[in-house]
């Protein structure tokens, strides 16, 4: 990888500042300093919220607030992971574009893995770079 781009990714994983708030078991909170896909939802830079789906509800549905919207999406993948201290979103950059890859909650040992177009996965390979985004809140901390 080059210095640019290994400096430019270092640049971006530092300007994902976190949104220290509290929030229920089942939120988190985010900034976005790039446009990204999360499934079916594409959200703008900026703050978010992103509730997630409980044992209870019935769909697997997670609803992302923000921008003056609420946009939902389902997760392709739910899964299982040892408890940890670390929770954060995988957003990968697939020709200047960037899509959610999964959501790993380690508070409650969760990975939720979104779907990337078809189009997308074409040009994802093993070296795409991925950014790390710090989140906060009940199911992140």
């Amino acid at each position: 990888m080059s210095n640019n781009r290994l400096f430019g990714a270092a640049t971006l994983a530092l300007a994902l500042a976190l949104t220290v708030s509290h929030a229920s078991a089942d939120e988190v909170t985010f900034k976005l300093p790039v446009s990204a896909h999360f499934g079916n939802a594409t959200l703008q830079p900026g703050y978010y919220r992103m509730t997630l789906p409980t044992p209870i509800t019935p769909i697997n549905a997670i609803y992302l607030y923000g921008g003056g919207k609420v946009q939902a999406t389902l997760p392709a993948i739910i899964d299982t992971q040892e408890l940890s201290d670390r929770s954060y979103l995988e957003l990968v950059n697939v020709g200047g574009t960037y899509f959610a890859k999964k959501f790993i909650s380690g508070v409650t040992g969760t990975t939720y893995t979104f779907s990337i177009p078809k189009a997308a996965r074409r040009q994802t390979v093993a070296n795409t770079p991925v950014t790390m985004v710090a989140v906060t809140g009940g199911a992140a901390n």
